[in-house]
């Protein structure tokens, strides 16, 4: 989901606007600023007007600037549309300050019983210019962060996509490998050791069950994957006995914690077909988590010869 601009930050900058360009007034209303200093006096009326009329200004400079703008432009369809969008924002906000001076002025006389002399008028022209000007850098501002915060959403969502497809490229490498391979193992478990083909058989048809039933899953609960895990561990074992051997030292809640299919599988089927397997040197995997990481770790142990891949 894409990053978008709140309304309630839109609300607190038109409503900080309006408080800081009335800030004196409220300070002469509340005595804070001495007889003798010569500053126009403010009402409660006057204050309440020029708060609502400047945060209004502001709220609608921002809404037009930030979406209202961007939406319209994205209703027209032809390529007129890179003319129209300056076009339009000129139009607008150069419009905005006419159109709230002439308002402005009959509303404030209607509430006040006081005209406001062209002096004024012109300070007040002066006062809508400056915060618009600074609208507009803030919108600008607003919408560069929003654009960085939607480009980093949509570089994690690539990611995530090409990992994705990785891991389907390789459960699909895994699967004609995981068959041969364990045939050819089952056959050297029936001639060498009767009694665990059965077992191996158990395990074997568990694992392609696995295989077949996750393979259009992307994340499956740890637990049922520390179960398929154990099953190739034992095909393993049966294999190389003593010579392998896997620590879990995971401390998790294996219900809760979902990990992409086949990842624990994988990486402890590169360990043992990239490193030496013997009675001397025999492969220890572990099994850990390090803050909000899963590892699995193995001392590397390097060949001289091209080893046989299994499963």
């Amino acid at each position: 989901m894409l990053a978008k601009i709140k309304e309630s930050t839109i609300l607190l900058i038109a409503g900080l606007v309006g408080f800081c360009m009335n800030f004196l007034s409220l300070l002469q209303l509340l005595g804070l600023i001495p007889e003798n200093i010569e500053y126009k006096r403010a009402t409660i009326a006057d204050w309440i007007l020029y708060f609502f009329f400047f945060s209004f200004f502001s709220w609608l400079a921002l809404k037009f600037n930030m979406e209202w703008l961007d939406a319209l432009i994205n209703t027209i369809k032809n390529k007129s549309r890179r003319i129209i969008k300056p076009f339009l924002w000129v139009i607008f906000n150069s419009s905005i300050i006419v159109i709230f001076q002439i308002t402005f002025l009959p509303t404030y006389k209607f509430f006040t019983g006081i005209e406001i002399s062209k002096q004024e008028q012109s300070g007040q022209i002066f006062g809508w210019a400056i915060v618009l000007l600074t609208l507009l850098l803030t919108s600008f501002m607003l919408k560069l962060q929003v654009k960085n915060k939607n480009d980093e959403i949509e570089n994690e969502q690539l990611i995530k996509e090409k990992i994705k497809s990785e891991l389907v490229a390789i459960k699909n490498q895994v699967n004609p490998h995981f068959l041969f391979n364990s045939l050819n193992t089952l056959n050297s478990v029936i001639r060498n050791n009767p009694k665990n083909a059965t077992d191996f058989v158990d395990k074997l048809a568990f694992m392609y069950r696995y295989i077949l039933q996750s393979s259009e899953k992307g994340l499956v609960p740890l637990k049922e994957e520390l179960e398929f895990l154990n099953s190739y561990v034992y095909l393993i074992n049966i294999r190389y006995g003593n010579r392998f051997e896997l620590k879990n030292h995971l401390d998790l809640d294996a219900d809760a914690i979902e990990i992409p299919v086949l990842s624990l599988q994988l990486l402890v089927e590169n360990a043992v077909k990239h490193n030496e397997i013997s009675e001397n040197s025999p492969l220890k995997v572990t099994i850990y988590n390090d803050s909000e990481y899963i590892v699995v770790e193995n001392k590397i142990l390097k060949i001289n010869i091209i080893s046989e891949n299994f499963i």
